[in-house]
């Protein structure tokens, strides 16, 4: 598995202080809210929405960077400064790899979890 994922449980544990459980409980909630946020963003790029697609490329970096998910944070800041710049290039590139990253933190996390005797059900 891969150790930034590790890490990034370890990070967010040691800064909130949280114990397991409760980390366990607000990874479960971060990951339907970036599954939910994602599907959005998929939606209003492939409906032209580009604006309200940046407001919530926003909402995934933002929340992907609370939770320490320094990949997702990374690909959708790269997607951010794009619209920000008003180039289409790459978008549907780019938001294939936050899918693709967003799925992997999924299955990572819940592993990550599962190892330490705790089942997160998202």
């Amino acid at each position: 598995m891969d150790i930034e994922y590790t890490n990034c449980v370890e990070e967010f544990m040691e800064n909130t202080g949280l114990e397991l459980h409760e980390a366990a409980e607000l990874y479960k909630i971060f990951l339907e809210e970036l599954e939910g946020e994602v599907l959005e963003l998929k939606g209003f790029i492939n409906n032209g929405y580009n604006e309200k697609a940046q407001k919530t490329v926003h909402n995934v970096k933002g929340i992907s960077s609370n939770y320490f998910a320094l990949k997702v944070y990374s690909l959708a800041k790269e997607l951010d400064q794009q619209f920000k710049l008003a180039t289409t290039n790459n978008i549907d590139f780019m938001l294939n790899g936050i899918q693709i990253e967003a799925a992997n933190l999924k299955v990572a996390i819940k592993e990550i979890f599962k190892e330490k005797g705790i089942a997160l059900e998202v």
